[in-house]
């Protein structure tokens, strides 16, 4: 199992307007979406990880035909493809 910290995890979103009211529930998703999808692919690693910072990808949606689920699924994607690359999982 790996152990690591998140201090934090940050979403910017732009021309969000009239959205406003899903931002909390999406990125409230993605934050539990990335630890799923991380702990399925750390399963067999052991060890402790320590990184200062990641850049993910941006991802481009329209929130006008995107569920809730979809962008968070979307954004956890980037994070972990982000972490992936540094850690090399």
């Amino acid at each position: 199992m790996l152990d690591l910290r998140i201090e934090s995890l940050r979403i910017n979103m732009g021309n969000a307007a009239g959205h406003e009211h899903r931002i909390h529930r999406i990125a409230s998703r993605a934050a539990v979406v990335f630890g799923e999808r991380l702990g399925e692919r750390v399963k067999d690693s052991a060890g402790a990880a320590e990184v200062d910072g990641l850049n993910a990808q941006p991802v481009n949606m329209n929130l006008n035909s995107t569920s809730d689920e979809q962008a968070a699924s979307a954004i956890a994607e980037s994070w972990l493809e982000a972490l992936a690359v540094r850690l090399k999982i």
